[in-house]
């Protein structure tokens, strides 16, 4: 049984992310956690997996911060 996949399209995509296009484009580039490939739709049209782009985002919201070494500092303080 084939799972239904659902197309979106760039207008979408930055509407989802906050993104700005070219923003988008080079997070395509990066080598680690890179933005979802988009697919060829037709010769000119281009889309995402709206599942794809929602991990994506789930992901960066999850991403531990890095503390500066006056927070590291403050959370060794407390727990010591």
């Amino acid at each position: 049984m084939a799972t239904e996949v659902e197309l979106i399209r760039r207008s979408e995509v930055l509407r989802i992310t906050g993104l700005r296009k070219s923003t988008l484009y080079s997070l395509m580039k990066r080598a680690i956690d890179p933005f979802p490939p988009n697919y060829a739709t037709s010769e000119r049209g281009r889309a995402w997996i709206r599942a794809e782009v929602l991990q994506w985002c789930e992901r960066r919201r999850n991403a531990e911060k890095k503390l500066t070494p006056i927070e590291q500092a403050i959370r060794l303080r407390q727990t010591g």
